[in-house]
């Protein structure tokens, strides 16, 4: 009997690699690899250290597929480029490097470090060094591109060395020294920086201080003189009167410097965000603090949505009830200090949360080839309850978008419910928002707000905040 192909769709992000693509079939993630890849996979897997690196947390937790099996066969005839397959766990929710905080990008960076440790002392390496390989579960990296890992021609160096310091060392220095937007120098470089623009940012002196000669001062020059003067080829052999292939000790002292160097970065210390801490000492009256988290809670338990989105999150108060709750939740905030300082927490305790960077009004773009390599925020974005608490204000004054705008913006981010907090004229944040701006909002009011948001949704909860002239409510978006 054929087996009849089951309807799958292809990862556009996995297309560069010719030993491996990512496709999904039934909700389940499975990778299609060429049968050079299974042999190395097969090898992880018999040796012990795929499960090693699985249990702490390293890789995500894979399964390869045997090749007798009735899946196996069915995974053929959906994708019969491919002889052999693996299923990885799945990720709750992709998110990318221009969306995370600092401390995010740090800890990817130490993580793939960790694991590029580990490969080496068993004879494998990490053949690139890609942020793009690297996911977050319940606060914690973990390494997503099996494939990226191979039987290297030598073992004295590493060869993504360069790409490490594109992808993860320069933009951490380079927010360190000169201050860039973490979330900039992802979208406009993809590939990361160049040396040399890192140098030419930096400047000669600076480049040549102890903590950047390596990196940045001999790096720049050594490749210079390299594509002049050396055959590139070279790079992945062994050179006689050098180590020899198996001697890991000069990649070692290596990986340990780059470990120091990202933990000094990671821990530096910032000044407070300016939004970090206004959910509690700003605007609210400690009854209606207590009146909005009651609110949120009692959604929460009563409707147990599976995946929340928290816009404008601040530190995550309420993503945190929601994920208490049992939900699993993206905590979103235009202020990098909010996301990493909800980070800090998600990683001590283990929480389902990923906090991500994000302006609502200018939300992360498709890049990447054709713009869909890397998908846009909305197009990742579906989730079962949308927060917008303290938000809507700032949409209609601080980015003049019109109400009806926020209203499709919020029924494109959601599946069924909508928790949202009205703002009115007379709320002091509402009037310090407004001042030296000129007043368009004459026509902003709740009964404007429930005739123009009722036209998407169902007003199922209104909540007034005591002593304020805010009122929460729980939406439910209508069928289209």
């Amino acid at each position: 009997m054929t087996t009849q192909p089951l309807p799958c769709t292809t990862d556009p992000g996995s297309f560069r690699d010719p030993s491996g693509a990512v496709f999904f079939l039934d909700g389940e993630v499975f990778r299609g690899v060429s049968r050079e890849t299974w042999s190395t996979m097969l090898e992880l897997r018999n040796s012990g250290l795929l499960e090693d690196l699985i249990n702490r947390g390293l890789v995500v937790r894979t399964e390869l597929i045997d090749e007798t099996g009735e899946q196996h066969r069915a995974l053929q005839a959906a994708q019969p480029a491919f002889p052999h397959f693996m299923k990885h766990e799945r990720v709750p929710f992709i998110s990318y490097p221009h969306e995370w905080p600092r401390r995010m990008i740090a800890d990817a960076a130490l993580s793939q470090l960790a694991l590029q440790r580990r490969l080496i002392a068993k004879g494998f390496s990490l053949k690139d060094a890609s942020i793009y390989n690297t996911q977050f579960i319940k606060g914690r990296p973990v390494f997503i591109d099996l494939p990226s890992i191979e039987h290297p021609a030598r073992m004295d160096l590493w060869i993504a060395y360069g790409q490490f310091c594109r992808h993860f060392l320069f933009p951490l220095i380079l927010a360190h020294h000169r201050s860039i937007d973490l979330g900039g120098y992802y979208l406009g470089n993809m590939d990361g920086m160049s040396v040399e623009s890192v140098y030419k940012i930096l400047g000669g002196w600076r480049s040549a201080t102890p903590s950047l000669l390596v990196d940045v001062f001999l790096q720049r020059h050594l490749q210079s003189y390299g594509q002049k003067h050396m055959d590139v080829t070279r790079r992945r052999t062994t050179t006689p009167g050098h180590q020899q292939p198996g001697d890991t000790s000069a990649q070692r002292i290596n990986l340990d410097r780059l470990n120091r160097k990202v933990r000094k970065l990671r821990n530096k210390r910032d000044a407070t965000g300016h939004w970090v801490g206004y959910a509690t000492n700003n605007t609210y009256s400690d009854e209606a603090d207590t009146a909005k988290k009651m609110f949120i809670q009692r959604f929460a338990e009563a409707n147990k949505p599976r995946q929340v989105l928290d816009l404008g999150c601040n530190t995550g108060t309420y993503s945190r009830i929601a994920a208490t709750a049992g939900a699993f939740v993206v905590a979103a905030d235009i202020d990098p200090e909010c996301a990493d300082h909800l980070y800090e927490q998600v990683n001590r305790e283990s929480l389902n949360i990923l906090p991500i960077c994000l302006d609502c009004a200018n939300p992360s773009p498709g890049i990447g080839f054709m713009n869909r390599e890397r998908a846009s925020f909305l197009d990742r974005a579906r989730f079962d309850a949308v927060f917008g608490l303290a938000l809507l204000h700032h949409l209609l004054i601080t980015s003049r978008i019109p109400l009806p705008a926020t209203r499709d913006f919020f029924a494109a981010l959601t599946k069924r419910w909508l928790v949202l907090e009205f703002v009115g004229r007379s709320d002091s944040m509402f009037q310090h928002l407004l001042a030296l701006r000129e007043d368009i909002y004459g026509n902003i009011s709740r009964q404007n707000f429930e005739a123009v948001y009722s036209e998407r949704f169902n007003i199922l909860e209104r909540q007034e905040l005591p002593g304020s002239d805010r009122c929460l409510y729980l939406l439910e978006r209508k069928s289209d």
